[in-house]
C-alpha cells in the first residue's frame, strides 16, 4: 500500500515530491501576496494564474493547476462504505427513528381501539 503524501515532517505521513506540484510552486511562491490559499473554488485560482503568470508558462501553469485541483477534490471525497457501516456509524439515528415509529404504532392503535368502543362509533 502507498503511503498517502503530505508535509514533510508530518508523523507517520511519508513525503512523496510531485513533478508537476515543483513546476507551479515557484509560481504560487513568488505571488503569495495574490494566490488564493483560502479558497475552494478552482476559479480562484485559475483567476490568479491567468493574471500573473508570464504568457510562455501560462497555459502550463493552467494545466498543472485544474488537473491538481480536480485530484484534490476526488480524494477529499469520502470513500464509499457498505452498508454495515452504514447502519454501525447511524446505529443512534436508526433506534431512535425505530423508536418513534413504534410509539406512533402504539399510539394509532389506541385510537383505533378506543374508538371501536364507544358507543358514538356504533350508531
Amino acid at each position: 500500500m502507498k503511503p498517502p503524501a503530505g508535509e514533510p515532517g508530518d508523523a507517520g505521513v511519508a513525503f512523496i515530491p510531485d513533478a508537476e506540484l515543483s513546476q507551479l510552486q515557484p509560481f504560487a511562491t513568488n505571488s503569495a501576496a495574490a494566490w488564493p490559499y483560502h479558497s475552494k473554488d478552482v476559479a480562484d485560482y485559475v483567476a490568479t494564474i491567468t493574471q500573473h503568470a508570464p504568457e510562455a508558462t501560462r497555459s502550463q501553469l493552467l494545466s498543472i493547476q485544474t488537473r491538481q485541483f480536480v485530484d484534490w477534490k476526488v480524494s477529499s471525497q469520502p470513500a464509499n462504505k457498505t452498508i454495515w457501516q452504514a447502519l454501525t456509524e447511524n446505529f443512534g439515528a436508526l433506534l431512535l427513528a425505530l423508536f418513534g415509529f413504534i410509539v406512533a404504532v402504539i399510539i394509532v392503535a389506541v385510537i383505533i381501539v378506543a374508538g371501536i368502543f364507544r358507543v358514538s362509533f356504533l350508531t
